[in-house]
């Protein structure tokens, strides 16, 4: 089971029906996994001789965003489920623990930004206008050209 349900106390039975659902939803869904996995492989034979067939891509895409979709409702559908299982109490705790956890990835994003703004190369103030150092620069273009010459 997911950590969403760790610290609700669930019961054996809850337990149980978690994983019966989850279980026959990864079955019900491997069908879309593989067809998922097909897609991407084409997609990357499609582009990977540098040819670009816009209309080929196109439906791939469609392809892959249904696919997706059928995916994200599946999961939607598992989590109803699940949390039709849980007591008021849990759903009560459930609901705490998701603010608390928004909170606190409200918290990182604001330091984040932060520390971003605080940085002198990621304001481009690093040499030459540079989002890097120089040092880093010259490393990542020597392994540029050391692998451009290794594929040629």
């Amino acid at each position: 089971m997911g950590k969403m349900f760790r610290g609700l106390d669930l019961t054996e039975e809850q337990k149980a029906k978690v994983k019966e659902l989850q279980a026959a939803s990864r079955t019900a869904l491997q069908p879309n996994m593989e067809a998922l996995k097909a897609n991407r492989e084409k997609m990357q034979g499609l582009t990977a001789t540098g040819a670009f067939d816009e209309v080929q891509v196109t439906a791939l895409a469609n392809e892959q965003a249904a696919l997706s979709a059928k995916l994200i409702v599946e999961r939607e559908r598992v989590k109803s489920q699940v949390f039709a299982l849980l007591t008021d109490a849990q759903k009560t705790k459930l609901a705490e623990m998701k603010a608390k956890r928004d909170e606190r990835r409200k918290a990182r994003m604001a330091e984040k930004t932060e520390r971003l703004a605080n940085n002198k190369f990621a304001n481009g103030q690093g040499g030459q206008n540079s989002p890097m150092p120089r040092w880093y620069r010259a490393v990542f273009l020597k392994t540029i050209n050391y692998q451009l010459t290794t594929i040629n």
